[in-house]
């Protein structure tokens, strides 16, 4: 899906259409990086990789961190991952960095499978921000929700 589809059906589901569709690119980076954030501690496939590492390999670009912070005998040091033992440490589980998009053309980093919960990230940021009232304990309310209906998804 394309940031042009994308925005369609944000402003489908908002009813208020931002003046310029580009601004909707910072929203739609801060959605990306919420939904990365709600999957992860899922092992969500989606955000998250599996491969053996050696002694002084190069950490991958999109690596975020270790599943779990402290479950591996590894440590990173400039740019490089390092064994406590200088073997090969087989089957390390990570979370991965989505990238964010920039232009109307590129592609959104999830599959079709979490538009709805991107399009509702999205739309919520932008109510908020429209309305300009304190929305901390529904920010709260929000995020959980969501967390529990992508569980709830998965669990099927």
């Amino acid at each position: 899906m394309t940031v042009t589809k994308l925005i369609t059906t944000i402003n489908l589901d908002t009813n208020e259409i931002l003046d310029d569709e580009t601004e909707y690119i910072p929203y739609i980076n801060t959605a990306i990086d919420t939904l990365s954030m709600l999957l992860a501690p899922m092992h969500d496939p989606e955000v998250t990789a599996c491969r053996d590492v050696a002694n002084n390999d190069a950490i991958p670009t999109n690596f975020l961190q270790f599943m779990p912070p402290s479950g591996y005998p590894i440590t990173m040091k400039s740019g490089t991952f390092q064994t406590y033992d200088e073997k090969t440490v087989p089957d390390v589980f990570y979370a991965v960095k989505k990238p964010h998009i920039a232009s109307m053309d590129d592609a959104v980093p999830f599959s079709e499978m979490y538009t709805f919960a991107l399009v509702q990230i999205v739309s919520y940021l932008v109510k908020k921000k429209s309305l300009m009232i304190d929305f901390a304990n529904a920010d709260n309310a929000f995020i959980q929700q969501l967390t529990e209906t992508i569980r709830a998804a998965r669990a099927r």
